[in-house]
């Protein structure tokens, strides 16, 4: 066998052998980051879609508990959903009116709080955005005389495809 000279160029059999278990472990991180990048954008939609059900269904269960009138549903999904009451101090009337609003596509579930004092007068009106990505086709609202019922379904856009979420609330009012 003949030596080679020092002005070769080239890499020798045991340089080979220690950069390639040195690049396949570069790569194994590479590809574990990466794949672990694309989990944690799918794990932060869902935590978006459960999050935006339950503050939702925070609103209409705290609304609903204090419900003294049964609630106006019109329509068969329920919505606008609309929510009486009357306070014991000062009757002032309380309506809060949850209705769906659709900046491009985006679904918003918005709460409209107007308060009008015994003399029939405007003491505040506020509209809040309570839920965003909520799926209006799925949620829905019903009333079978006690109990009103609600069930929410979020769709958030997500990396794999858009993560959905759904619960439903039973709500009974208080008594009088």
């Amino acid at each position: 066998m003949k030596l080679l000279n020092r002005s070769q160029k080239g890499f020798t059999l045991i340089e080979l052998l220690i950069a390639l278990p040195i690049i396949a472990i570069v790569v194994a991180a590479a590809t574990g980051a990466l794949i672990q990048v694309i989990q944690s954008t799918s794990t932060s939609a869902h935590m978006v879609a459960i999050r935006q059900v339950q503050t939702a269904g925070y609103w209409v269960s705290k609304d609903g508990l204090q419900v003294q009138v049964a609630p106006d549903l019109t329509d068969p999904t329920g919505f606008p959903l609309t929510l009486r009451r009357t306070d014991w101090d000062d009757r002032d009337v309380h309506v809060v009116i949850y209705s769906f609003v659709s900046p491009g596509e985006l679904t918003e579930l918005q709460r409209q709080k107007i308060v009008t004092d015994k003399d029939g007068s405007l003491v505040s009106d506020t509209t809040t955005m309570v839920g965003q990505y909520i799926d209006s086709s799925q949620t829905r609202c019903q009333w079978d005389g006690s109990v009103l019922t609600f069930t929410v379904t979020a769709k958030v856009p997500g990396a794999r495809g858009p993560q959905t979420e759904s619960r439903t609330y039973e709500i009974k009012p208080r008594p009088d």
